[in-house]
């Protein structure tokens, strides 16, 4: 037990200090982002009221647990206006995410003959090789920068959840006499288990691995035909809490769905479907996330199931991580939308899968697979640091938007704004508040509009829009790259 343990910490050690080193560029930024992070601190506080009461906030989408987060990061420890609350919290997030891929992927590769004969060292490299190769992926490092992704908690938390879940069922069959330290365990991986499945709809996938799970509760027949009324009670408490969490979301999706109240307006169009849409999404997977290692490790996962299912017996475990990892892509499908941090929970779930077949072809397979993707990881991660580093380049360049801006207000000007970019017009005065901007000089009536156009495809906002109409630009005073320009009134 002790060598478990040291195993466990010493990958969670070293998959933590990789990703500090990649996110590390993240943290020389200190203000949040036009992107996700002004609606997180604007909406927040009252979209978790609704969400107390029951209610859904948001069109198109169902995610209590993600606007949870976003009040707890953004409205406490001294948020929005400090900084250090939402990195702390990021942080937090991150470390999830790697304890419970690790948890998950040393419970996955514990059991069966082939994982007996797996030697400690190989298997403690086998679970590292799992968090290693997917916080390395270059564009999952940038969601792991970002705060607005809520993947990462969705898989960290119900991985860590079902761990702690399965562990305390264990200890419930084997009538482990400490009944306080089991519940103790129940209490926290519910919490966790819940937390991840709020998340988002996208945790309903997790569902198609249920069936698959069938066959390793009927080989512990005997231990469940030992059990008194009490643990029986016990085991029934657990399964059912472990199934609630998935009512409201399953409820309130089906809501979105009737309502055709789809995510990002997506609409499936007539002739294509969600097969050709799936298709997509996988086809597109080594691009979006730009690295190979997505097509590498699902066709390992592939191969390395069908190769344990012909060579020793059927491992209906993995089968169902692999069968739950293509659902997810049916969520990304229905959105219309290719974007890296879908990808997360399908590349997570292969991942696992890959690591348990690998774990049961005999020790060579399974270091030369853990190796493999330990070397990936290891190549893979300054190209993500340096990732992160031109997103958060990409942040500042948007910072001094919202400054420009924010000088001129502070200074007395009338500031108003237009373009094209809706996201980022609507996130300006929401940050405006939160910078300590010198005040600009500005003349008596002086008036100026701030036309934000980059980042969306289409020709510049015209001079016929109203708010430029009303301006009547009589010279650029300011630009920021192809981002932005700020543009001084005639007088009136």
């Amino acid at each position: 037990m002790r060598l478990r343990l040291a195993c466990i910490a010493l990958s969670v050690a070293v998959v933590g200090l990789v990703a500090l080193w990649v996110l590390e560029p993240r943290l020389h930024h200190t203000f949040p982002s036009m992107i996700d992070d002004w609606s997180a601190i604007s909406n927040a506080p009252d979209q978790l009221r609704t969400v107390l009461t029951l209610g859904n906030p948001e069109r198109g989408r169902y995610r209590p647990g993600f606007i949870a987060w976003n009040a707890l990061q953004w409205h406490t420890l001294g948020a929005p206006q400090s900084f250090v609350g939402p990195q702390l919290w990021n942080g937090f997030r991150v470390l999830t995410l790697i304890v419970g891929l690790v948890l998950l992927a040393g419970l996955l590769t514990r059991g069966g003959g082939g994982a007996e004969a797996t030697p400690r060292f190989t298997r403690c490299l086998l679970i590292t090789s799992v968090p290693l190769s997917i916080v390395t992926m270059p564009a999952l490092a940038v969601d792991l920068a970002r705060f607005g992704p809520q993947e990462p908690l969705l898989v960290g938390c119900m991985c860590v959840g079902s761990v702690l879940l399965v562990v305390a069922l264990d200890r419930v069959l084997a009538q482990w006499k400490s009944s306080l330290s089991t519940a103790g365990l129940a209490a926290v991986g519910l919490a966790f288990w819940t937390f991840g499945v709020l998340q988002k709809e996208t945790s309903l996938s997790l569902l198609v691995l249920a069936p698959f799970l069938f066959p390793t509760a009927c080989s512990q027949r005997r231990r469940w035909e030992r059990l008194d009324r009490r643990r029986r009670l016990a085991v029934g408490f657990l399964g059912g809490a472990t199934l609630l969490p998935f009512v409201p979301v399953l409820v309130g999706t089906i809501q979105l769905v009737v309502a055709a109240d789809l995510v990002y307006d997506a609409r499936v169009e007539p002739g294509r479907g969600l097969i050709r849409d799936m298709w997509t999404q996988l086809a597109q997977a080594d691009d979006t996330l730009s690295t190979p290692v997505v097509s590498l490790m699902s066709l390992g996962a592939v191969v390395t199931v069908t190769l344990v299912c012909v060579a020793r017996s059927v491992d209906w475990i993995s089968i169902g991580l692999l069968a739950a990892a293509l659902v997810t892509m049916t969520f990304a499908a229905e959105s219309g939308v290719v974007t890296s941090r879908y990808y997360i929970p399908g590349v997570a779930l292969a991942a696992l899968a890959l690591v348990r077949s690998a774990s049961e072809l005999g020790r060579r397979v399974a270091l030369l697979m853990a190796v493999g993707l330990v070397a990936l990881g290891c190549v893979q991660a300054p190209f993500a640091r340096e990732r992160v580093g031109s997103w958060a380049d990409d942040e500042r360049f948007q910072e001094t938007v919202v400054r420009e801006a924010a000088g001129r207000m502070s200074g007395g000007c009338r500031v108003d704004l237009t373009g094209r970019n809706t996201e980022l017009v609507a996130a300006l005065p929401v940050l405006v508040p939160l910078t300590d901007e010198k005040p600009h000089d500005c003349a008596e009536g002086e008036r100026f509009v701030v036309v934000i156009d980059g980042g969306v495809p289409g020709e510049p906002t015209s001079d016929e829009d109203p708010v430029l109409g009303d301006c009547r630009p009589k010279e650029e005073v300011a630009k920021v790259g192809s981002l932005a320009r700020i543009m001084l009134c005639s007088a009136y």
